[in-house]
C-alpha cells in the first residue's frame, strides 16, 4: 500500500503505477502529525500527551454554524478522547462535541460513545461500561464484564444495558469451558461441542460461538500450511485460494436461495504488490459486474482511501479511522467541492462485533471488509462474524483464533486474542503486541536496565525517564512556570508509581530469574508466570496460592521497594533540574 511522507496516493492501473495527491500536514517536534489537510476538505487534528502518546483525534470539515447558520469550513464532525493510567492502559474513551449531531448524508447517524475500560492485577480487560447517544433515544449504558481463569482463557461474559446508569441490572451471562490444552470444548452455556483435527485446528464450532447461532455450526478446512481453505455456516459458504506466497489471492463467497443483506455471491481477487499480506488493489466480481478498488495510505494511520472503478469511471472514498484503526466513517469525495459530509457510519466493540447491522456492498473500504481493524486492513467476513487476521482466522463471538498459535508463547494462550483488546492487539495471528509503541519502547527500555543493571541501576534509569518526562511536558506546554504545578504532582506521583512499577518489574524480570530464564528458555520468572496464568506454567493455581505468591513476592522484593521508592523521591526532584537543562523552555 502506497504512502509517502505527506504525500500519498492510490494505484492506476494494474502495473502499481500511482498517481500523486498532495496531503499537507503539519508536524510538532517530535515530528508527529498534529494536523492533516485530507481531499475532500477534510482536515484531521492529533493531539498527544506529555509522553507522545496519541490521545485525541478529531475530524472535520464543511458545515454550517449552529448559531448563525452561515457556512464553514472547518466544522468539527466528530473525533475522541482518551485517558489513560499510570500503567499507560487507556482507562476511558469518549467522543469529543460534535459526535452525536452530526448526521451523515445518507441520514444515519454519526453515534457519540463514552467507553470506560477496567483491569485486573494480571492487566486483563474485565469490565467495560460503554455508553451511546444518538439523541434520538435516551442514552443507553452497555456493562460487558470479562472473567479468565489462571491460564488467561475467558471463561465468562456478561452483559447488561440500562438507561442512563451503567449497572449489572439483568445481566446476562455466557461461560465456556476448555481443556488442559487451552481449547473451548463447549459452546456458550455448554451448547454444543467443538470438534477438532489431529493439528488442533477447529473443524467445527458449534452455533452458540457464532454471530449467528440461527443458522447452525460452522464448519472449517484448512490447508497443510494451516492457512484456511473454506468456512461456511448455513447456505453461506467462502473458500480461499491461495498464491505461490501463502497468502489469500481468490476468495469465492457462495450463498443459497434465502438471500440477507450482509452477504452476496461473488468472487474477489486481490493483488499484492510487496511482501504483505495488504493487498494494493481487488477485484470483486459479482452479478456479473466487476469492481477494482486500489487502496492507498495516508500518513502515518494506515490504510485511508480507495479508488474504485465501476463501469469505466473511477470514484474515490476517504476511510476515516478512530484512535485503534477501526474504520467508522467514510466520505465520498468528488474531486472539486469539498465533503458536505460523511456517508456511512459503524462502530465496534472491543473484540470486534459491529454495534449496527451491516450491508454488503463491493468496492470501498466495505467492500474488502475493512471495518474492525480496517486502517490496518485486517478483513472480515461479515456474514460469518470470522476476521481474517494473518496467519489464522479470528472469531469475533468469542475472542478466539480457530487454529493454534504459530509461535510459541506468542500470547497467554494458543488460541486467545489478546486479553487486553483495548491496548494490545494480534494483526498477524502469531503475536500480540502493544497498541501504544511509543509507551512500549520507553517502558521496555527501562525493563532492560532493570534486567540486567540492578536495583540501583533499575532506579536511576526509572528516575531519569520521569525526569525526561517532566522536561518534555515543560516545552510542549510554554515553559516550567506554565507547568511547574502539574510537573510537581507528576513527581509526587512517581515516588509511588516508580517504586510499584519497579517492584513489579524486578519480580517480573529481575536477576533471581535470570538463571531460570537461561536455562529453561522460559521469558518470566517463574513466579510471575503463575501470577499471570501463562501456558508455560502447567497447573493451575487456586486462590491461595495466589495470595502466597503475592507475599512471598512482597517479602523477597521489599528491598526493592525501599531502593524505588527513594529513586522515585530523587527523580521526582532531579526532574526540575533535568528539565531546566534542556535551556531555553523557562
Amino acid at each position: 500500500m502506497p504512502r509517502v511522507g505527506p504525500r500519498w496516493s492510490g494505484n492506476d492501473d494494474a502495473l502499481g503505477q500511482v498517481g500523486n495527491v498532495v496531503d499537507p500536514a503539519a508536524y510538532d517536534a517530535q515530528g508527529a502529525a498534529t494536523v492533516e489537510k485530507l481531499p475532500g476538505g477534510v482536515i484531521r487534528r492529533h493531539s498527544y500527551d506529555p509522553a507522545g502518546e496519541l490521545v485525541d483525534l478529531t475530524y472535520s470539515g464543511k458545515g454550517t454554524d449552529p448559531e448563525t447558520g452561515a457556512a464553514v469550513g472547518d466544522q468539527q464532525w466528530f473525533g475522541w478522547s482518551s485517558r489513560s493510567d499510570a500503567a499507560g492502559r487507556t482507562v476511558r474513551e469518549w467522543s469529543t462535541d460534535g459526535g452525536s449531531s452530526y448526521i451523515t448524508t445518507g441520514g444515519a447517524q454519526a453515534v457519540s460513545s463514552d467507553r470506560r475500560y477496567s483491569y485486573d492485577k494480571a492487566a486483563r480487560l474485565i469490565r467495560v461500561d460503554e455508553t451511546l447517544n444518538t439523541r434520538a433515544v435516551a442514552p443507553l449504558c452497555t456493562r460487558r464484564g470479562y472473567g479468565f481463569d489462571v491460564n488467561g482463557n475467558r471463561t465468562s461474559q456478561t452483559t447488561a444495558s440500562n438507561l442512563s446508569d451503567c449497572a449489572d441490572t439483568g445481566a446476562v451471562a455466557t461461560t465456556r469451558a476448555y481443556n488442559q490444552a487451552d481449547q473451548p470444548v463447549t459452546g456458550a452455556n455448554g451448547q454444543g461441542s467443538y470438534v477438532y483435527d489431529p493439528l488442533g485446528r477447529q473443524t467445527s464450532i458449534p452455533a452458540a460461538d457464532t454471530i449467528k447461532p440461527s443458522s447452525g455450526a460452522m464448519s472449517l478446512a484448512y490447508y497443510d500450511t494451516d492457512a484456511a481453505q473454506a468456512v461456511s455456516q448455513g447456505d453461506t459458504r467462502v473458500t480461499f485460494t491461495l498464491d505461490g506466497a501463502g497468502r489469500r489471492l481468490v476468495q469465492n463467497t457462495t450463498v443459497g436461495p434465502l438471500v440477507t443483506p450482509d452477504v452476496v455471491a461473488g468472487t474477489m481477487t486481490r493483488h499484492y504488490t510487496d511482501s504483505s499480506d495488504n493487498p494494493a488493489w481487488t477485484v470483486d466480481v459479482r452479478g456479473g459486474q466487476s469492481v477494482t478498488t486500489r487502496f492507498a495510505g495516508l500518513t502515518g494511520d494506515g490504510m485511508g482511501i480507495t479508488f474504485t472503478t465501476t463501469n469505466g469511471i473511477t470514484t474515490a472514498e476517504l476511510a476515516l479511522a478512530d484512535l485503534r484503526g477501526d474504520v467508522n466513517a467514510t466520505v465520498k469525495l468528488d474531486g472539486a467541492n469539498p465533503a458536505t459530509g460523511i456517508d456511512t457510519w459503524h462502530d465496534y466493540t472491543e473484540y470486534g462485533q459491529p454495534t449496527i447491522a451491516k450491508t454488503s456492498v463491493a468496492g470501498g473500504a466495505a467492500g474488502a471488509g475493512y471495518g474492525w481493524l480496517g486502517a490496518h486492513e485486517r478483513a472480515t467476513l461479515d456474514a460469518l462474524g470470522i476476521t481474517l487476521m494473518g496467519a489464522r482466522l479470528y472469531n469475533q463471538a468469542t475472542g478466539l483464533f480457530t487454529s493454534l498459535d504459530p509461535e510459541y508463547q506468542g500470547g497467554d494462550t494458543a488460541y486467545g486474542y489478546p486479553t487486553d483488546p483495548v491496548n494490545t492487539q494480534d494483526l498477524t495471528g502469531t503475536r500480540w503486541g502493544l497498541r501504544k509503541i511509543g509507551s512500549f519502547a520507553a517502558r521496555h527500555a527501562v525493563t532492560g536496565v532493570c534486567m540486567f543493571g540492578g536495583l540501583a541501576a533499575c532506579g536511576v534509569a526509572t528516575a531519569a525517564a520521569w525526569g525526561y518526562r517532566s522536561y518534555r511536558y515543560a516545552k510542549r506546554n510554554g515553559g516550567f512556570r506554565r507547568s511547574w504545578r502539574h510537573i510537581a504532582r507528576d513527581g509526587a506521583f512517581s515516588a509511588r508509581g516508580v517504586a510499584s512499577g519497579g517492584m513489579f518489574r524486578v519480580a517480573k524480570y529481575g536477576r533471581s530469574g535470570l538463571s531460570r530464564w537461561g536455562s529453561s528458555g522460559q521469558r518470566y520468572t517463574r513466579s510471575y508466570q503463575h501470577f499471570t496464568g501463562m501456558r508455560s506454567a502447567p497447573r493451575r493455581l487456586g486462590r491461595r496460592d495466589r495470595l502466597a505468591w503475592y507475599y512471598h513476592s512482597v517479602r523477597q522484593h521489599k528491598r526493592a521497594w525501599i531502593a524505588h521508592s527513594i529513586y522515585g523521591s530523587v527523580g521526582s526532584v532531579a526532574s526540575f533540574a533535568f528539565a531546566r537543562a534542556g535551556g531555553g523552555i523557562w
